[in-house]
């Protein structure tokens, strides 16, 4: 899509879809364990990133602003709470870590892109294959047991 208005109306469904997902979270991680939303919100995000790269229509936009507008603060919230629960004593240092990674990723996405951009004449649609390759990597590590829970009962233990 080149019409950047059409963006611009996605913004209002992205900020929508993250304000209501911050209200159902609770309820689902509770039934479903943290882990497991958290990696279940991680793939809904690697859909709506790619779904554009691979299908540049109007409706696919709205996908990706509802899902990854609905997603983005699931992850930082049950994030920072795994952080909190899983880091014992050294939690704060976690959670500073944690804010550091989110912050170096926003820095890190528009330089990729300008560098595939300018060295290799790489598109938009390669720089969201590859955000979406590097979230599918992260569900793979959240499906890893916990070192913390499995050293504090003697044995590793699954996610969520």
């Amino acid at each position: 899509m080149q019409d950047p208005a059409i963006f611009g109306l996605a913004w209002p469904l992205f900020g929508l879809a993250a304000a209501l997902s911050t209200l159902a979270v609770g309820k689902l991680a509770g039934r479903y364990g943290r882990r497991k939303v958290w990696a279940a919100a991680q793939l809904a995000m690697a859909a709506g990133v790619l779904l554009p790269a691979l299908l540049p229509t109007l409706a696919a936009i709205v996908f990706a602003a509802v899902c990854v507008g609905g997603t983005f603060m699931i992850i930082t919230m049950l994030g920072m709470q795994e952080a909190q629960a899983e880091g014992g004593r050294h939690a704060r240092k976690l959670i500073a870590a944690l804010t550091a990674s989110f912050a170096a990723g926003q820095l890190a996405g528009p330089i990729f892109f300008s560098l595939t951009h300018a060295w290799f004449d790489a598109g938009l649609d390669f720089a969201l294959v590859m955000a979406a390759l590097g979230l599918m990597l992260s569900i793979a590590l959240l499906w890893t047991p916990s070192q913390a829970a499995g050293a504090s009962k003697g044995q590793a233990t699954p996610p969520g």
